[in-house]
């Protein structure tokens, strides 16, 4: 139940001050393997939350959670070596931590690990691959990948040129708040 009350805490630290002695029972669970507390420590730490902020200390944390299999942290750990958050930049590392995270159904690695596909970032181009990384993330509901689903099916990219499916997705998209599908479907006097 400790445990339990100490993840909450951690959780709606948008809402509340994180004080001093729940950080330490917080950091002490992460000290004895708890991964979701080591994510959640990654994530203070990157934020700057409670603690003052460090991107290498959110990678040793990450690095943490990432190896016993916390898709969480796997997919932060990518981004942080996609953008050389913490440590060197490494596209090569950022897409196998996406990859791992996204096999356990992580929409952002998966949305990341397109978005490597389709640049030939840390993987070989394959817009294939992009496009149904891409598609499962925005089946889940991900704007971000909705929008790049929509303009790959809108300029036939990596799939059949459709511009009605096209158009269906940068509407998903832009009904999530996406701006830049708003903005294309205003563009091409679309109602979104």
């Amino acid at each position: 139940m400790k445990k339990l009350s100490l993840l909450i805490a951690m959780f709606i630290g948008s809402i509340f001050s994180l004080s001093a002695q729940s950080f330490e029972e917080y950091l002490e669970l992460a000290k004895q393997g708890d991964a979701e507390a080591q994510y959640a420590l990654g994530t203070c730490y990157e934020t700057g939350y409670g603690v003052t902020q460090s991107y290498a200390d959110a990678v040793v944390w990450y690095q943490k959670a990432a190896e016993q299999g916390n898709a969480k942290a796997q997919s932060n750990l990518g981004y942080c070596y996609y953008n050389g958050f913490g440590v060197a930049m490494d596209y090569k590392l950022a897409a196998e931590w996406y990859g791992k995270a996204a096999e356990q159904g992580n929409v952002s690695a998966m949305h990341n690990l397109g978005c490597c596909y389709f640049a030939g970032e840390g993987v070989k181009a394959d817009i294939t691959k992009a496009v149904a990384l891409w598609r499962a993330a925005a089946k889940e509901g991900f704007d971000r990948s909705q929008y790049e689903l929509g303009i790959c099916y809108c300029l036939g990219e990596g799939v059949q040129q459709d511009y009605a499916e096209g158009l269906k997705w940068l509407r998903m998209a832009a009904r999530q708040g996406h701006a830049m599908a708003q903005s294309a479907l205003t563009s091409l006097g679309e109602k979104w």
